[in-house]
């Protein structure tokens, strides 16, 4: 019984969460699907929608569409110990813990002020491969 009790107590404090992604797993094309803030979620389409590319050589580029308003940004990322930093060129950084990831899902947790309101905001936002 003490043994099936050491078990039961190691499975209970598994840490699931992932640290060790490498620029290998995160290069492609991502597509935002939905983003949680504030316990509002938001579902992109082709009227609003966000995409991200990853390069091999460590460069990144974002292009956000909100109605016909363009945001585009291009720089450097690097990813260590699952946080992502990604460096435009002009010199802004955001800054990124890595969820999940796998070869179809991209999932960003990010704590910044989203809505301009003063106070720091816990976003998440959900990407499906783009080839």
């Amino acid at each position: 019984m003490p043994l099936l009790g050491l078990l039961l107590y190691s499975c209970n404090c598994a840490d699931d969460t992932r640290t060790d992604y490498d620029s290998a797993a995160i290069s492609g094309g991502w597509k935002l699907a939905q983003r949680i803030s504030g316990g509002e979620i938001t579902i992109y389409n082709e009227n609003h929608y966000k995409h991200l590319r990853f390069n091999a050589d460590k460069t990144y580029s974002s292009h956000e569409t909100i109605t016909d308003e363009v945001h585009t940004k291009t720089g450097f990322y690097t990813l260590q110990d699952g946080e992502l930093k990604m460096i435009s060129n002009g010199s802004d950084t955001i800054t990124a813990i890595v969820a999940y990831l796998n070869s179809n899902t991209l999932a960003l947790q990010f704590e910044h002020d989203h809505d301009n309101d003063g106070t720091i905001d816990s976003v998440r936002e959900s990407y499906v491969s783009q080839l």
